[in-house]
């Protein structure tokens, strides 16, 4: 489980690698940041969101009802998001931390420049192996980074940048291939049996009479018995008994 004082360790960290600025050239200092856990049921805007950086749109609405919350200056997450794997955690409170850069920074606070630091600060903590990430390994990046493609996706439209990092990610950790966790994960393909009515069922073969009668290889017990009937159908028949005048 993470803790809240590795969650703050965590942002120390995001507010050291924003002050040196990010590969774009990009800069900020961010700000000490507080943190305030809520009960699951609490509403943090649209789309059931597990956590939100409190900017001022947020504040004016919500304050009044919040007296802990800082302008600017905190980060809300719902209680349950500490239940989660350690990397998704990590991944929301980067991501998050990601609004308050885009403030100090001065830059538009949207969702793709929170993306683009979310992305930058764990490609780096993954490059050197920072024990930030608490042991995540390469399937784990691999695993977050896939579950995020739509949200990165639907913010990458006019955003070169952006773009650019979800294509060297998607390579990097080859997210457009089925990963080892999900190829054990499939279901076994059921086998191919006659019990089960298809394609590939095998159907009941029906003895051609004439051919058994033809070839002596077939002169089997079955097929003397076959030739018997046919023998008594013959004589029985409508037509022998006229020859015979019975």
């Amino acid at each position: 489980m993470v803790s809240l004082e590795h969650i703050q360790k965590l942002i120390s960290e995001c507010r050291k690698l924003g002050e040196g600025g990010l590969d774009n050239g990009i800069n900020g200092l961010i700000p000490e940041l507080e943190i305030d856990v809520v009960p699951p049921s609490e509403f943090l805007g649209v789309g059931n969101n597990p956590a939100i950086f409190v900017n001022s749109k947020t504040y004016k609405l919500m304050h009044t009802t919040h007296e802990k919350w800082v302008e600017n200056r905190t980060i809300v997450f719902k209680s349950y998001l500490l239940l989660q794997p350690a990397i998704k955690i990590i991944g929301a409170i980067v991501h998050e931390t990601g609004h308050a850069f885009n403030v100090a920074a001065k830059i538009p606070n949207t969702e793709a420049n929170a993306c683009i630091f979310e992305i930058e600060v764990l490609m780096r903590l993954f490059q050197v192996k920072s024990p930030l990430l608490l042991g995540c390994t390469e399937l784990d990046m691999q695993s977050y980074f896939k579950s995020r493609l739509t949200d990165y996706n639907k913010c990458v439209k006019d955003c070169q940048c952006l773009t650019d990092m979800v294509k060297l990610i998607t390579h990097q950790f080859k997210l457009d291939e089925v990963s080892i966790s999900e190829k054990e994960n499939q279901p076994p393909l059921l086998p191919i049996s006659n019990k089960w009515p298809g394609l590939f069922a095998k159907k009941p073969i029906v003895p051609d009479k004439g051919k058994l009668l033809t070839s002596p290889a077939t002169i089997t017990p079955e097929v003397k018995i076959i030739f018997y009937q046919l023998i008594k159908e013959r004589f029985d028949s409508h037509e022998t008994a006229i020859k015979l005048g019975i």
